[in-house]
């Protein structure tokens, strides 16, 4: 009995040793890592065209939770795109994207002050008869292209986090 009694309390310790997690520790200052870049051709009523839907995935984590906006206000940026295209072996941006977008608030509330990890996806499009191959346009796209993304975000108290690039992709008709 004695035995029984000794095993079943060093079983309630050894749980309780592994149930308690550990709160991770982040500097303020955002820190993200690149994911996956995902394409996918899909068809727009808007602008009656086919259009490529790049999604771009990072993972995230910040110190102190100040991630992301309820704002409205359409001047606040807080993820930073930039499209670069080779050329000659050489990656030179392509300023076809809007470079600052929004992401909502990602802490529970904006009041929150801990620390937040996670991933984070941006969804943009090009749409093929309007960016691709266009004649008049010398900075335009072109088939067979091979673009890149750079990608940064911004917390609320604007500490910028590293900037990631993503993997290639070549664009095809």
């Amino acid at each position: 009995m004695k035995n029984l009694i000794q095993i079943s309390v060093l079983i309630i310790l050894f749980t309780g040793f592994f149930a308690c997690e550990k709160v991770p520790t982040y500097p303020e200052t955002p820190r993200i890592e690149f994911r996956n870049l995902e394409v996918k051709r899909t068809f727009s009523n808007t602008l009656a065209t086919e259009v490529d839907s790049i999604t771009v995935t990072v993972y995230f984590e910040d110190g102190d939770g100040d991630l992301g906006t309820n704002s409205t206000d359409t001047s606040i940026q807080n993820y930073y795109i930039e499209m670069l295209r080779r050329e000659n072996g050489i990656y030179n941006n392509v300023s076809l994207l809007s470079p600052g977008k929004k992401f909502p608030l990602l802490a529970p509330s904006e009041e929150y002050l801990g620390p937040l990890d996670g991933t984070l996806s941006l969804r943009t499009g090009l749409a093929h008869g309007l960016d691709i191959n266009n004649p008049g346009d010398p900075d335009g796209l072109r088939y067979g292209d091979t673009i890149k993304f750079n990608v940064s975000i911004e917390d609320r108290a604007g500490h910028r986090s590293n900037e990631v690039e993503t993997s290639t992709h070549i664009l095809v008709p």
